[in-house]
C-alpha cells in the first residue's frame, strides 16, 4: 500500500491554516508543518493536527518546501499552501491513483480559487505539479514561484485543489508586491529604463488579453476582470521593480 506524506510550510496563517488541516487529517499518513517564526496561533493550531510541526528561519520558498520534503518519510508527497483544501472528491481521486501504482512520477492537480466569496471558474489558477513520488521530486530554489523538478513522467488529475488565497483586496495587492519584490531580485536589473518600462507594459498587456479571453476570466464577471486587473498590475511591477533595483544600484 502506498503511504502519503502531505507538506506544507506557513507563517502567520492562523485565518485559514485549521480548515487546510482539518481536511486531511485522518486521510494523510503524515502530516509535516514547517513554520517560519509566526507570531499568530498557526504553530498552535498545527500542533492539534499533527506532533511534526517544525519551526526554523525563512531562507525562501524552494528552499523551506525542500526543508520539509527533506523530513517526508511516505511513497508519496503532497505539497499545499496553508490556505489550499483537499476536497473529498480530491482526496478519493489521490488515494485511488496512487494506489494502483501509476506509471507516472507526478501529477498536475487543477486549482479553483476562492475569490470575495466565490469560487471563479476561469483557469487564472494553473495546474501546478504537486503530487509526486518522494525519490523521484525536489524543488528548485527560487525565492517565489518555486517549482518541483521530477524525474519521471507527469499526469494530471480531474478534481480541483480549492484555493483560498486573499483575505482582502489590500491582502492581496501586499502579497503580490511582495512576489514581485522577491521576483526581481532574483533577476538581473534591467539597464535601459526606457526599454525596460515597455517590456513591463507588454509583458502586463500580454497578462490581461492571457486571463480576460484566452482564460476565460469574462466568464467570471467582475471577480474575473478584477483578477485580471491585479494579475497585469502585478506582472507590470516585476519588470519594473527590476528597474528599480537598477536605479537603487
Amino acid at each position: 500500500m502506498s503511504k502519503l506524506s502531505v507538506i506544507i510550510i506557513c507563517k502567520n496563517e492562523e485565518r485559514v491554516i485549521e480548515e487546510t488541516l482539518s481536511c486531511i487529517q485522518g486521510w494523510a499518513d503524515e502530516i509535516i508543518v514547517l513554520d517560519s517564526g509566526s507570531s499568530d496561533s498557526t504553530v498552535e493550531i498545527a500542533k492539534k493536527y499533527t506532533s511534526q510541526v517544525f519551526e526554523t528561519d525563512w531562507p525562501g520558498y524552494g528552499i523551506q518546501k525542500n526543508r520539509a520534503l527533506g523530513k517526508a518519510s511516505c511513497d508519496w508527497v503532497l505539497t499545499l499552501d496553508a490556505d489550499e483544501r483537499v476536497s473529498q472528491e480530491l482526496k478519493s481521486e489521490i488515494s485511488r491513483t496512487i494506489q494502483r501504482q501509476p506509471a507516472q512520477d507526478g501529477y498536475r492537480i487543477p486549482v479553483k480559487l476562492l475569490y470575495f466569496g466565490k469560487y471563479v471558474k476561469s483557469l487564472l489558477k494553473n495546474k501546478p505539479l504537486i503530487l509526486f513520488k518522494r525519490h523521484k521530486g525536489k524543488f528548485n530554489d527560487l525565492a517565489v514561484h518555486e517549482s518541483v523538478l521530477l524525474d519521471g513522467n507527469i499526469g494530471t488529475l480531474k478534481k480541483h485543489l480549492l484555493h483560498d488565497s486573499y483575505e482582502s483586496l489590500p491582502h492581496q495587492i501586499q502579497k503580490l508586491n511582495r512576489y514581485a519584490t522577491l521576483w526581481a531580485q532574483e533577476r538581473p536589473a534591467i539597464n535601459n529604463g526606457t526599454i525596460g518600462l515597455l517590456i513591463a507594459c507588454l509583458h502586463s498587456f500580454w497578462a490581461l488579453f492571457k486571463d480576460l479571453l484566452l482564460k476565460m476570466a469574462l466568464a467570471d464577471g467582475w471577480r474575473g476582470v478584477l483578477l485580471s486587473l491585479i494579475h497585469a498590475q502585478y506582472t507590470f511591477n516585476k519588470y519594473a521593480f527590476r528597474i528599480k533595483n537598477k536605479l537603487a544600484g
